[in-house]
């Protein structure tokens, strides 16, 4: 879901998906894999938009636990 999610325009910088994004991960990221999934969500975000830092979704990589040696 988070692929099609950033990889798509209209829902990736639609106006609130960066806070909906905070409330899906903090109900998520117990999940097996999801940290990984949203850290390569963020990774492509920032990609994908460099110079638009709102739509990096810089909230949730705040989230993010540091990755360990096998991230």
């Amino acid at each position: 879901m988070l692929d099609a999610w950033i990889n798509n325009h209209e829902c990736r910088e639609a106006a609130q998906m960066p806070e909906h994004a905070v409330t899906l991960f903090r109900a998520t990221s117990h999940l097996p894999g999801a940290v990984e999934a949203w850290r390569s969500f963020t990774t492509r975000a920032k990609e994908l938009r460099p110079e638009w830092e709102y739509y990096q979704y810089t909230e949730v990589a705040e989230l993010l636990p540091a990755p360990t040696a096998e991230q």
